[in-house]
């Protein structure tokens, strides 16, 4: 509407100029048609009337041309300086509208910009508020498996508080049992009792984790003597299932910060998938050796190894290779997710090679350090009853 309104003075300021051009042309040839008809009239008469008449009119016309030629000079001076300044009227109303225009359009660009920043604060706020709800909604969800575990755990320990009773009196007499039924059965409670304790054990370790309650205590140990005593430790599994375990040592030492309690955790998780998942007259290496400033420990079977496609989701969390409710061997699927966090918590890292149908191997990488302490080396063969305790309880399923 502006710009149109601005259109109409100029070209108004156009018009008036040359209408004020014309005006002026014409009134002075008018003026001066008068003037020369009154001078005319009065001349003298007669013979010397006549050629003074001539003689002035010739005068006049002389005076007429000259004002003639002025004016006309003065209307096209007018004229030009009429369009020159309709030009230079335009030219600044033109240069106002960019200006105004410019200034508009960074204003919207402002605004448009103030819209995007105060879009993308919203969005921000709404993921964090979304992410602090999960979060909230993750601790209650940690805190309400903790909680349910120990409340598990405390009516399963009583349970088996009351197996080892009846063993006991089995064992001296005080229950008969000619045809050791009670003793078939009670076998049989212990077994899935212990593996219900592993999980609610596993679970319970899984949710400090979680919760950032969950640390390891270095202490300098033997890596080579934990690995050993271990494998000792399952040979009678081993047998059960008539599985062959051999354990080579490329090193025989080296002293490194570590906790032993979360070492032994990882090797019989890996130590007891491997026994589950190699078939009868199998074969199940062990290998212990150092690489540049770091420790491997490899544990290699020849069982049924582990499909392409599953290799990348078996160490997150309830994932398992086999879904099926008629699978072979039991699992709960987070013994290997808790494996791969205590390795790291070690600042170490594990990593898995399989071929399906010919086996697998699980290869767990810790950096060599040592800390500071007292007694310089700590024995390991002090855990030893833990430890066959833990191996009852990991290796339930076998």
């Amino acid at each position: 509407m502006r710009k149109l309104r601005t259109n109409y003075i100029l070209a108004l300021t156009i018009v008036l100029c040359l209408i004020s051009s014309l005006i002026i042309f014409v009134y002075a040839n008018i003026s001066m048609q008068d003037m020369l008809n009154t001078t005319s009239k009065q001349g003298a008469h007669g013979i010397a009337g006549e050629v003074l008449g001539n003689n002035l009119k010739a005068e006049v016309s002389y005076n007429y041309s000259k004002v003639y030629e002025f004016n006309r000079n003065i209307s096209a001076f007018l004229l030009i300086m009429g369009i020159i300044i309709a030009i230079l009227v335009f030219l600044l109303t033109k240069r106002i509208f960019e200006v105004r225009g410019l200034t508009q359009y960074n204003a919207i660009d402002r605004e448009l910009e103030l819209k995007d920043k105060n879009i993308e604060l919203e969005n921000i706020v709404r993921d964090f508020k979304e992410k602090e709800e999960k979060l909230e909604y993750d601790k209650l969800k940690t805190e309400f498996f903790a909680n349910i575990s120990h409340e598990f755990k405390t009516p399963l320990n009583i349970l088996m508080g009351a197996m080892q009773l009846l063993e006991l009196y089995a064992s001296n007499g005080t229950i008969i049992d000619p045809h050791l039924k009670l003793d078939k059965y009670l076998k049989t409670m212990k077994q899935n009792a212990l593996r219900l304790l592993r999980l609610i054990n596993n679970i319970i370790d899984l949710t400090k984790i979680d919760s950032s309650y969950f640390h390891v205590e270095l202490h300098n140990y033997d890596i080579v003597e934990i690995v050993e005593g271990i494998i000792q430790s399952i040979n009678l599994y081993a047998e059960v299932k008539s599985v062959n375990i051999t354990f080579e040592k490329k090193i025989k030492e080296q002293i490194m910060a570590l906790d032993a309690d979360k070492i032994e955790r990882i090797l019989l998780n890996l130590l007891s998938n491997a026994l589950k998942f190699t078939d009868e007259n199998g074969n199940i290496q062990v290998e212990v050796g150092n690489r540049e400033n770091s420790v491997y420990i490899s544990v290699k079977d020849d069982g049924i190894g582990i499909q392409e496609d599953k290799l990348e989701v078996i160490f997150q969390r309830f994932r398992q290779v086999d879904k099926s409710f008629t699978r072979n061997r039991e699992g709960s699927g987070i013994g290997l997710s808790l494996v791969k966090a205590l390795v790291e918590m070690h600042e170490g890292a594990i990593i898995v090679n399989s071929e399906y149908g010919k086996g697998s191997e699980f290869i767990v990488e810790l950096p060599v350090v040592t800390i500071k302490e007292e007694a310089q080396t700590k024995i390991y063969s002090g855990h030893e009853d833990s430890r066959l305790e833990r191996v009852k309880v990991e290796f339930s399923d076998i």
